[in-house]
């Protein structure tokens, strides 16, 4: 019966959304219409071909890991002579969020391991000025991008940003370091597998997004564990240690131990 409920329960709160992208960017025809810059550093790239044509504050350029086909990023620069601190912004065009559910995506990296850069998220309510931009909160944060494509999800509603018309920015801060990317930027309204991110599911699972096998934070031997998809059927069951081996495809999950929930992304 408690399998049942829970069922139901994933079953109405999910029916009631309709998942909408309502803006995706891979940068493959070039920089988009409708996007703005702002570099407020007004560096002067160091002169070395890997940086001097980086005169703007971000700029196309060929994916360093996939050259030759065709396949684009942007990337922003944080080598100047002489030093300065990096500050550039990324502009992104105005889109109305829905009621729940409204999720930024995006993939990032530094360059060089042994000089990351850092990346802010941030929102403006279209006043496309760096004071505003710098006013209205940061929604997500990290001083040093990992050296490898990493996609992250950013919570857009954690700031009370829903059913609003907002500019997302994205801010490439750094001192002397290197070459932030960025690629791949969508933004979703009404996405379940946010809406269903609410406090009371706290069980901690890693890596997530997985692809075979995710692991536990806690060690949970013998303890039953049950997998629903976003329509509340049961779709695996079994017993969980350290480790759950998974057998899924691609898409957005519910797994539950005991009281505990996590949402599940498998690639």
């Amino acid at each position: 019966m408690k399998r049942l409920l829970f069922a139901v329960a994933i079953f109405i709160y999910c029916s009631s959304f309709s998942q909408t992208t309502v803006l995706s960017e891979n940068f493959n025809n070039g920089f988009p219409s409708g996007w703005q810059l702002i570099d407020n550093d007004n560096g002067i790239p160091f002169n070395s071909p890997s940086v001097n044509f980086i005169t703007d504050a971000f700029v196309i350029h060929e994916d360093y890991d996939s050259t030759g086909i065709g396949d684009s990023i942007v990337i922003a620069n944080s080598w100047f002579d002489p030093i300065v601190d990096a500050d550039d912004y990324l502009i992104l065009p105005a889109v109305t969020l829905g009621p729940g559910g409204n999720v930024l995506y995006f993939d990032a990296k530094s360059i060089d391991q042994s000089y990351p850069d850092g990346i802010q998220v941030l929102y403006t309510l279209n006043d496309i000025s760096v004071d505003s931009i710098l006013a209205g909160g940061v929604l997500f944060d990290t001083i040093a991008a990992p050296p490898y494509w990493t996609n992250f999800s950013v919570d857009l509603d954690t700031l009370g940003l829903e059913n609003q018309t907002v500019n997302i920015v994205f801010r490439h801060y750094a001192t002397d370091q290197f070459i932030l990317a960025l690629d791949n930027i969508r933004i979703d309204i009404n996405d379940p597998s946010s809406v269903l991110n609410i406090p009371e599911f706290k069980l901690s699972i890693y890596p997530n997004p997985c692809k075979d096998l995710v692991y536990l934070s806690e060690i949970y031997s013998n303890k039953e564990f049950e997998i629903f998809d976003l329509q509340g059927k049961l779709v695996d069951y079994g017993y969980a240690s350290d480790h759950i081996k998974i057998n899924l495809k691609k898409g957005v999950y519910l797994l539950k131990i005991e009281h505990l929930t996590s949402k599940l992304i498998v690639e």
